[in-house]
């Protein structure tokens, strides 16, 4: 059975890992439709092969609040929030942790190792693709000219630079935890490899947020201050050798400072208007909010003509969308996440860790967290899911 769940989380992480790939979306609907088969075995057999299965009360409680939410608010039909909240249980089902047994287990945790090498190799390929002029950006002319002139334009083997960012800041913490693990330093130049792709994306949020991990994972990696202190310094030294090179680096982080995005209807709408409006939303209707997975109707240029919306940020979402109530449930979530992980003393812990302050971070300036079919939004879950059953290692 171990073998069994070793192959089906390998294809369950590669097949949404293949969604963040540039240049195959033909192949998008079909990587959809096998995401799910793969999801509906692992449910059966994960849960027919253990003896003991029972569910996470946090987790049942926040699915039910979501579902309570859209009987309050009742969002637009547009936004198909019954068919959205399904489908997000649906995937919550493996990734999250609110089946709890061994088996289960055993998959999401081989399922984040999976994520974590999958991110390195992409990372690195994108890496030396930037030097051979190979860019896989999805997008027409148009597109592309228009993140030209706002940086941002690189995106790797990805299919987007907002992709490229986060991927490559996974495999930045996981190389950095492995150097903390091991103290070899040819995991501290694939980290430097891996960094440099962080800023060929141009993500300002995605490298603030390795800055944030990193540090984290110095801390609980440090015993003493003396420890702290040294590693520090190091980190400091490397920080130095970073801004000899900082005009290839930063120029498209650089550029976006110079050139801000102010087009506020189209997609490339200004971030700090889509927050604004989500803070708009949120106090409007502040305890239950306007609605899981829906917006107000009359910021036209947030979301599609299917329903897909484009809120800006994360944290701001759950505000807007699902209240002060949800935000809570989801603070529960990460605040366990970081208890169950932080005191455990492995390799595992510790990229757990940096990947979730990654994340802490980088949901300020990306909303995925409630959209179901987002690569982010399965390594996300996936990682807090990983994280909360350290709780039942510890148990058992």
């Amino acid at each position: 059975m171990k073998k069994a769940i070793s192959v089906l989380s390998f294809f369950l992480t590669l097949i949404y890992f293949l969604k963040t790939i540039g240049h195959i979306e033909d192949y998008s609907v079909l990587l959809v439709d096998l995401g799910n088969v793969l999801i509906g075995i692992c449910c059966i057999l994960l849960v027919i092969s253990s003896r003991k299965t029972y569910f996470n009360k946090l987790m049942v409680g926040f699915l039910l609040y979501l579902l309570l939410n859209i009987l309050i608010c009742k969002p637009p039909s547009i936004f198909s929030p019954y068919l959205r909240l399904l489908y997000m249980c649906f995937v919550l089902l493996v990734i999250s942790p609110i089946i709890q047994n061994d088996n289960f287990r055993k998959l999401r945790e081989n399922s984040f190792l999976y994520m974590c090498v999958f991110s390195v190799i992409i990372s690195l390929v994108s890496f030396v693709f930037y030097f051979l002029g190979i860019n896989f950006f999805n997008g027409d002319e148009e597109r592309l000219a228009d993140y030209l002139s706002h940086g941002g334009w690189f995106a790797g083997l990805t299919k987007h630079s907002m992709l490229l960012g986060p991927v490559s800041g996974i495999a930045s913490v996981s190389m950095f935890a492995l150097f903390l693990k091991t103290k070899k330093y040819i995991y501290i130049v694939f980290f430097l490899f891996c960094l440099s792709s962080v800023l060929f994306s141009a993500s300002r949020g995605a490298l603030y947020s390795v800055i944030v991990a990193v540090v984290v994972m110095v801390v609980k990696a440090s015993k003493s201050m003396s420890v702290f202190l040294k590693r520090f310094a190091f980190l400091f030294t490397l920080s130095f050798f970073l801004f000899a090179f900082s005009d290839t680096l930063l120029s498209g982080i650089m550029h976006k400072y110079e050139v801000r995005d102010v087009d506020q209807e189209g997609v490339f709408a200004s971030r700090q208007v889509r927050m604004e409006h989500r803070m708009d939303e949120f106090l409007a209707n502040p305890f239950v909010g306007i609605g899981f997975a829906s917006l107000d109707l009359k910021y036209e240029g947030e979301y599609s003509d299917t329903g897909v919306v484009e809120p800006g940020s994360s944290w701001l979402a759950i505000l807007s969308m699902t209240g002060l109530f949800g935000f809570f449930f989801v603070f529960l979530i990460f605040f366990k996440s970081f208890k169950y992980t932080y005191n455990e003393n492995s390799l595992e812990s510790t990229a757990k860790i940096g990947v979730l302050s990654m994340f802490v971070i980088h949901m300020l300036i990306e909303g995925y967290f409630y959209a179901a079919g987002s690569p982010l939004f399965f390594m996300v879950w996936l990682t807090l899911g990983a994280s909360v059953d350290n709780k039942y290692k510890i148990l058992s």
